[in-house]
């Protein structure tokens, strides 16, 4: 995608102080983006005097998806054998 190009399906969350909890993140939006951002860079510069304690930090989560011509397969795993063998189980009861 080309830098600086809006994506809706993806969500960007403002991370309001150090300590803030995930629940108190602030979703941006193309709108209040600039406004945001720029508020929460002048009150770290103004913190502590100056800007040596501002990071900024950029998280991205992307879902882990296969492509959409890919053939569905079951999972062959350790985890996925012991949901199979606890299924049965449950069926037998």
């Amino acid at each position: 995608k080309l830098l600086g190009e809006w994506l809706d399906e993806f969500n960007v969350f403002l991370k309001l102080s150090k300590h803030a909890p995930q629940r108190d993140f602030r979703e941006l939006d193309e709108e209040n983006y600039d406004s945001r951002i720029s508020r929460a860079w002048d009150l770290a510069r103004l913190r502590l005097h100056g800007h040596s304690d501002f990071v900024l930090m950029h998280f991205m989560y992307i879902q882990a998806r296969l492509p959409v011509v890919a053939p569905l397969q079951v999972p062959d795993n350790a985890t996925f054998r012991q949901l199979q063998h606890m299924n049965q189980l449950s069926q037998e009861v």
